[in-house]
């Protein structure tokens, strides 16, 4: 069940799976409250191509060709990537560590923080493994 977390309070390690669109963390989300959402060094890979949360610096030419579709623009293949509910609309890029302060902007009342590997819709399938991820309030 998704709860709000104090300062101080630690969620994680998660495994955020990278077949997943979105991937509900439990973590609803205070307007003004900071987060450090930080991942292992574990891998997931699009297709055969391995990555880090920190993304693919240097996307391969089918990356290239569909960069377009990516979902998060701001963002590298299959970085990190953090929404604010089950939406698009609200999307940043995380990669290994982000302290990230959460700003309402949200019509649902108490948004979930979801995160996903950066990919393009479509082309979730070919997706494997997972990446750790803890969150921590820190204020």
């Amino acid at each position: 069940m998704p709860a709000h977390l104090s300062v101080g309070q630690i969620v994680g390690p998660l495994q955020v799976p990278s077949e997943e669109h979105y991937f509900g963390t439990g973590v609803l989300l205070d307007s003004g409250a900071a987060y450090e959402i930080a991942a292992d060094q574990s891998e997931w890979t699009d297709s055969a191509i391995p990555s880090t949360a920190a993304g693919n610096p240097d996307p391969v030419l089918a990356q290239q060709v569909f960069q377009g579709l990516l979902r998060c623009q701001e963002g590298l293949w299959f970085e990190l990537v953090g929404a604010v509910g089950r939406s698009d609309a609200h999307l940043f890029p995380v990669g290994m560590r982000k302290v990230w302060t959460y700003e309402s902007h949200s019509v649902e009342a108490e948004p979930e923080l979801q995160l996903f590997a950066n990919d393009a819709f479509g082309f979730y399938f070919n997706n494997h493994g997972s990446i750790g991820v803890t969150i921590t309030r820190i204020s």
